[in-house]
């Protein structure tokens, strides 16, 4: 009894350990297989049981809008829905194994496992669906002294929105989704209903008094400085720009004078144009 179950578990592992034979007798210990031992390699393919199939998504379209908008304090959170269209299929699968048959020993082999293969000729469709999934969106909200713009999931904060506008009463806000997409997506409840842009008012001025009293308003200061420091440099940019040009031309008026055109003439006048070019 005691040799039958030293047998069994002998055998297991020689499972384990990747040696799979016809002739027990005639398959070598493995300490006696070194590298002098001559082999041979080859892939094969084996057929995996009917259970084993793996299902296989096509994205079709895409379709996606604002459902519904929430305002907490500063804080505007926009619900989306984004809906995918899938072709989804099953097919079966076809293990790879690599065998090392070992020359001198009929009937043993070693095998290993490479990896799964579908069966892409052989196919089960499933059908088509939409799927929810989740994705950023650009976002353009409008109402505020000037409009703002995110990259978001669906919440944004609009702290600094808030303190660079005046607000005298209630705002009325524009929010759309500049690059979502309305294709034909039946929209069968109110639980699915999305469109490209929504329409909310809200009265900002009570967030506004909080948010000036907070660690906010200070960082808005500085950002609102920044801007403004950098539009003065865009401006005095521009401005040094136009005096060139202005002074470019007025050079080559004085150079096409010199050079016998009447002033007012055409011929003068493509003589500017020229060195202008020229320059």
């Amino acid at each position: 009894m005691i040799f039958i179950k030293f047998l069994l578990i002998s055998i297991l592992i020689q499972n384990l350990i990747g040696c799979s034979t016809h002739n027990i007798k005639g398959c070598p210990d493995s300490n006696t297989i070194n590298s002098e031992t001559k082999f041979s390699k080859s892939l094969i393919k084996i057929n995996i049981p009917e259970k084993a199939v793996i299902e296989n998504n096509i994205y079709s379209k895409h379709s996606s809008g604002i459902h519904s908008a929430q305002f907490n304090d500063a804080s505007l959170k926009l619900n989306m829905l984004d809906k995918d269209y899938i072709y989804s299929y099953k097919t079966s699968q076809l293990s790879v194994i690599e065998r090392t048959t070992y020359q001198a020993y009929e009937g043993c082999y070693k095998d290993k496992f490479v990896r799964n293969e579908p069966i892409y000729d052989v196919k089960e469709p499933i059908g088509y669906e939409w799927r929810d999934t989740k994705s950023k969106h650009n976002i353009l909200v409008s109402g505020f002294d000037k409009d703002y713009e995110f990259f978001t999931y669906g919440s944004m904060d609009l702290s600094f929105a808030i303190l660079n506008s005046n607000l005298t009463g209630i705002t009325e806000l524009k929010i759309t989704c500049v690059d979502c997409a309305l294709s034909d997506y039946e929209q069968t409840s109110s639980e699915d209903k999305f469109t490209k842009f929504i329409s909310v008012k809200h009265d900002f001025r009570s967030v506004k008094s909080i948010l000036m009293e907070s660690p906010k308003f200070h960082q808005y200061l500085i950002e609102k400085e920044d801007v403004t420091r950098k539009e003065e440099q865009k401006a005095l940019e521009l401005k040094a720009e136009k005096q060139k040009q202005r002074t470019s031309l007025d050079d080559f008026k004085i150079k096409c004078q010199s050079l016998g055109f009447k002033v007012g003439s055409k011929d003068f006048g493509d003589c500017v144009l020229e060195l202008n070019d020229i320059k």
